[in-house]
């Protein structure tokens, strides 16, 4: 939360304070029920509305997940595959960030240097990046995570078009927004 919303709900706090007891003491002063009432009607809406324009302020605010998901390679014995994987964006002209990490077949290890052609196009089948990613190999299974960046002109459905080449079982996509 920033500085001036924090002093919004500050101030709105106190408005409401303030509202409330103003009424509670006339309505003391002069012995008016309705008036006490009333007092307890501002104080129970008035911090509602404090308490919904809060989680509003948090909500907006707060960081956004992540999309993960996976992108299956080609069967052993194969050779490679076009995957599909499609997001959605909801930041238009802002920098996002893919990151790609290939795995392995179960038994073998990661070896050698891998090509990794990709292209990311919108619904209408414009192609927003592509290019080709040399990915060295990691410990174990894993290749090393790889990434592109892009920023979409419109928010909405984006699709992600791997070439996924023979020995890998799949590939770990995450797209980070830009928060």
């Amino acid at each position: 939360m920033e500085t001036q919303d924090f002093v919004k709900l500050l101030a709105m706090t106190g408005v409401e304070v303030a509202a409330f007891l103003v009424c509670w003491l006339i309505a003391v002063r002069t012995r008016n029920p309705k008036l006490k009432q009333l007092a307890k009607y501002v104080a129970i809406f008035g911090f509602a509305f404090i308490a919904m324009y809060a989680y509003s302020l948090y909500q907006i605010n707060a960081p956004r997940p992540d999309f993960v998901t996976e992108a299956v390679g080609p069967a052993r014995g194969t050779g490679s595959v076009s995957s599909v994987v499609s997001f959605h964006v909801a930041e238009p002209r802002e920098a996002h960030r893919v990151e790609l990490t290939p795995r392995a077949d179960a038994d073998a290890t990661a070896k050698g240097t891998i090509e990794l052609p990709y292209k990311l196009e919108d619904k209408l089948g414009r192609v927003l990046v592509e290019g080709v990613l040399s990915v060295q190999p990691a410990e174990g299974r894993q290749w090393r995570t790889v990434s592109f960046t892009f920023t979409p002109e419109s928010s909405g459905e984006l699709i992600l078009k791997l070439q996924i080449p023979a020995g890998v079982d799949a590939v770990n996509v995450v797209v980070k927004d830009p928060r």
